[in-house]
């Protein structure tokens, strides 16, 4: 097995989560958790959550953990995930 949910290369295992994500495969969700709260840049942070938002029920979750994670990042990664809830919050009306 290439053990891709423990992968350390970010570019990696940004892809793999949002596979995972979209197929609902649950046992990765705690590395993407992790990976959310200790990678702060936008350029992985953002797929991650837009993906999360395509369903209510991950969107609820993608808040919850944004609400954590938020301190963590930069500003610009702020505003970047910012965005992406304005967007799914804008489609859902």
């Amino acid at each position: 097995a290439y053990q891709l949910t423990r992968s350390g290369n970010a570019e990696v295992l940004t892809e793999w989560l949002i596979l995972t994500l979209g197929n609902g495969y649950e046992p990765a969700f705690a590395s993407m958790e992790a990976f959310v709260t200790r990678m702060g840049r936008a350029k992985f942070l953002v797929p991650l959550y837009r993906k999360l938002c395509e369903t209510p029920d991950g969107c609820a979750r993608a808040m919850e953990l944004y609400e954590r994670a938020k301190p963590l990042y930069h500003p610009i990664s702020v505003a970047a995930v910012d965005r992406v809830f304005e967007a799914a919050r804008s489609a859902d009306e």
